[in-house]
């Protein structure tokens, strides 16, 4: 049986961005919306996540995927959230 634990160094993350990280990884298709974040953050304000999430996109260790004009719909996301490459390579997994 295998089992892959990730490690993170969050020296400089706060706890509320961690917690984002970890709910991007979390995520069934690892791309979750804002609004997703901020129903499973309960205790964090959707306008602290807002500023979390561009704190993240602009040191690169998350990502901001948009959908074209073309391919929205009426009333669903169209932004999403996701770990890049570099995001990808400050975290280590081993696998057991």
């Amino acid at each position: 049986m295998t089992c892959e634990v990730v490690e993170v160094h969050t020296d400089d993350l706060s706890r509320e961005r961690f917690k984002i990280l970890q709910k991007i990884i979390g995520h069934p298709e690892h791309l979750p919306t804002l609004k997703e974040l901020d129903y499973f953050m309960l205790d964090v304000n959707s306008s602290t996540i807002r500023n979390h999430l561009e704190t993240l996109v602009d040191t690169s260790l998350v990502a901001r995927v948009t959908l074209p004009e073309d391919q929205r719909t009426r009333d669903n996301p169209h932004v999403f959230y996701c770990l890049p490459k570099r995001g990808e390579q400050r975290w280590k997994t081993r696998t057991y």
